[in-house]
This record gives C-alpha cells, sequence and structure tokens, in this order.
C-alpha cells in the first residue's frame, strides 16, 4: 500500500507518508487503519506527507466523497505537504469541501507545516 503513518502519542501527532501511484481506494483503506489503531485519536494532528507520490489517481468526485467520511475531529489540525501544482491543487480541492477547512493548510515545506501544527518536541 502507497500510504504509511506513524503515530506519536506524547506529541499528539500522526505522520502519514504516500509514495508512488495514490489511488481514492488507497486513502479509504489507510484511513480504515488509522481508525482501527489503538494509539489513533480523533483529536490529535495530522501531517500528510505528499512529497513522494508520482501518480494521483484520484478524481475529484472521489476526493469530495473522502471528505465526507471524516476520522479526525473537527478542531484537530491538518497539514498537507505537497511538492506540485498537481497535489497542491487536489488538496485545496479536498480541503474546500470538508467541513473543517479552517483546520486544514498545504504546505510545500515539511518545516513550515510543523510549525503551523505547532508539533514541538521538548529538548
Amino acid at each position: 500500500m502507497p500510504l504509511h503513518y506513524k503515530i506519536d502519542t506524547s506529541l499528539k501527532v500522526i505522520l502519514s507518508t504516500a509514495t508512488g501511484s495514490l489511488k481514492a481506494t488507497d486513502v479509504d483503506e489507510h484511513r480504515k487503519l488509522l481508525g482501527e489503531d489503538q494509539h489513533f485519536s480523533p483529536g490529535f494532528a495530522h501531517l500528510i506527507d505528499l512529497r513522494l507520490v508520482t501518480d494521483l489517481q484520484i478524481s475529484p468526485r472521489s476526493a469530495q466523497s473522502l471528505s465526507a467520511k471524516p476520522i479526525f475531529g473537527p478542531v484537530s489540525k491538518r497539514a498537507f505537504v505537497v511538492n506540485s501544482d498537481l497535489l497542491f491543487g487536489m488538496s485545496r480541492i479536498f480541503r474546500g469541501w470538508h467541513d473543517s477547512a479552517l483546520h486544514m493548510e498545504i504546505f510545500r515545506s515539511m518545516d513550515d507545516a510543523i510549525k503551523w501544527l505547532g508539533v514541538v518536541r521538548a529538548a
């Protein structure tokens, strides 16, 4: 599966990383696995790294369908990190259909996304 995740319960953040060809069914399966993970909390922040996606096979209609089935809480922050105009645009479309769009941002820099999420490891 081209989507993998790590949950850091101490920082209350989930890092999802997508690679290769990404389909709506991959995203749906990923969300199912996250929701079933005993360490998952809908209040955690979510950092979605899409920089290694080489082929996006998600139509706007599929993105709309995915946005209608949220697994995160309405105020949990979600940051998408992208490196192409296509992924930036599709992330904006997804954000536009989502009820909690005010808590979603799209970045081209991982550092900027982490800063916006407020994920800081204690020194």
